[in-house]
């Protein structure tokens, strides 16, 4: 009866060891979930803000329908769902928020949308969360985009032309 009362118990101690990684992995997928989202909702706020700056007049501290002197407003530039930067054009704003939390695999999440007066694009991935690596990784996007950005300016201006 004691090796049946033993064996149980490590059954149990097993089953119990098992229902904890699983609730663990869950809750960290979640959050990684609820990170994604809060992410995606300051890029919204900073778009938001954007746009209302480049339709406000110039004489009254806006755009004058120019991006071009726009600023992440100081509460948004770094909150506790991320880090956010972007690169300015006179027509468009590509503005990249980078997560705090990683998915189960490590990675987190970086979102890139592109702001226009009348549209707006997002692309998405999960990146490798090592500092040093994602640093460098983060600058060259950005050059990525500002060169983008520009290639958009100069089709924007042949279409004006």
């Amino acid at each position: 009866m004691g090796h049946q009362q033993m064996l149980l118990m490590s059954i149990g101690v097993l089953a119990a060891g098992l229902a904890i990684v699983v609730g663990v992995s869950l809750l960290s997928e979640h959050s990684f979930q609820a990170n994604k989202s809060a992410v995606a909702s300051d890029i919204l706020n900073i778009a938001s803000s954007a746009r209302e700056y480049y339709n406000k007049p110039s004489n009254i501290g806006g755009g004058g329908h120019s991006f071009l002197g726009y600023k992440i407003p100081t509460s948004l530039v770094s909150t506790v769902n991320g880090t956010y930067s972007m690169v300015v054009t006179d027509q468009v704003i590509t503005v990249t928020g980078t997560g705090t939390v990683a998915d189960n695999s490590g990675k987190i999440f970086k979102s890139t949308t592109m702001v226009t007066p009348t549209s707006l694009t997002t692309s998405e991935s999960n990146e490798n969360n090592n500092n040093n690596e994602g640093d460098n990784h983060g600058d060259d996007n950005q050059g990525d985009h500002d060169k983008k950005d520009k290639g958009k300016d100069k089709e924007g201006e042949k279409d004006k032309g």
